[in-house]
């Protein structure tokens, strides 16, 4: 591309951040983060967001706070993909109570999440005993006319059937599935490969007959609270 005489923009240096970082060459993507400085190139949003996500994947999480403190400090406020990531880093690293809060605060900020970010919510609560709250969500999802996955319902009946008290819960969320219809008809193929079940079928789930299943009350989601 510099050989051919063009320049390369913020775009250019942003993609092949992403390429580098999302192949785990993050230390390569660093020599272009700062190849963009010297050039007086100002990085975007989603350059900092590239760059976080490949520091967070290589567990560099003392560097990823210094990168969220620096993007804020460059006037470019943490989005939705910016949340998301570090959700997932914090729920991965075993910080689930620091991944709420900023679940909290992205919800304060207005900035509303995707079926990405519940699910990594959901996760972390299920594997973080918080699984009331994980129901919680869930229920709320499919109350409000989400259009869940194949890995929302996986990660919901993985967390219940973890606990013994729930197990019931779990095998009734999975018997849904295999015989309704979520939605718009459309069908979705599951490939359940659980801890406590051996599962594999292609399964129809139906919201209405999903939200019932649960059999539990809808409670206040406290889970959006801030304290």
């Amino acid at each position: 591309m510099v050989q051919g005489g063009l320049v390369a923009d913020v775009s250019s240096y942003t993609i092949l951040m992403n390429g580098f970082c999302r192949t785990k060459m993050v230390d390569t993507g660093i020599d272009l983060f700062q190849e963009m400085r010297q050039k007086n190139l100002v990085p975007n949003a989603r350059t900092y967001n590239s760059f976080i996500y490949g520091l967070f994947k290589l567990g560099r999480m003392s560097a990823v706070q210094d990168l969220v403190y620096e993007m804020h400090e460059s006037g470019h406020a943490p989005n939705r993909v910016t949340y998301t990531i570090l959700l997932d880093a914090s729920c991965k690293y075993g910080n689930l109570e620091q991944g709420i809060a900023l679940f909290r605060l992205m919800v304060a900020q207005r900035i509303q999440p995707n079926l990405c970010t519940y699910n990594i919510l959901i996760d972390g609560l299920c594997k973080g005993s918080k699984l009331n709250d994980a129901r919680e969500i869930f229920q709320y999802l499919l109350i409000n006319g989400y259009q869940l996955d194949g890995y929302s319902y996986i990660i919901m009946i993985n967390g219940l059937c973890k606990k013994a008290s729930c197990w019931n819960s779990g095998i009734c969320l999975y018997n849904c599935c295999l015989r309704c219809i979520i939605g718009n008809d459309s069908v979705m193929n599951f490939d359940f490969q659980l801890d406590n079940l051996d599962l594999t079928n292609s399964v129809k789930v139906s919201r209405n007959i999903v939200v019932e299943a649960f059999d539990f009350m809808v409670l206040p989601m406290k889970i959006f609270e801030a304290h």
